[in-house]
């Protein structure tokens, strides 16, 4: 891809693996000239997008790992975990929906 990001929404891919992966071609083979499916060949095709897919993935990590001690460190939280049990598969399904739908609505 160039200047494009693959499919990423219906668990058609990851941003997580894709950093990974991207990384371990880059350190196997370097700045290469890649051929690519869409858009302009070149060098350095690899690292803009390994780049690209990278500040997405801090960024959205930066603000959920934020968001959630925020959400831990507020006294309703700290109470209502002492009467009802806050699994974590549940919390981070709660807090990823609420992310899910401010960041909708901040686009």
């Amino acid at each position: 891809m160039d200047h494009r990001i693959a499919g990423m929404d219906e668990n058609e891919g990851s941003f997580a693996s894709a950093v990974k992966v991207m990384d371990k071609i880059r350190q196997t083979m370097g700045d290469r000239y890649f051929l690519l499916g869409h858009g302009n060949h070149g060098h350095a095709r690899l690292a803009e997008q390994a780049e690209l897919y990278s500040i997405i993935w801090n960024g959205v990590n930066e603000g959920l790992s934020v968001a959630k001690a925020k959400i831990m460190a507020n006294p309703c939280m700290q109470g209502y975990g002492k009467t009802t049990p806050l699994d974590e598969n549940s919390l981070g399904r709660w807090v990823s929906f609420a992310y899910l739908e401010a960041e909708a609505a901040s686009f």
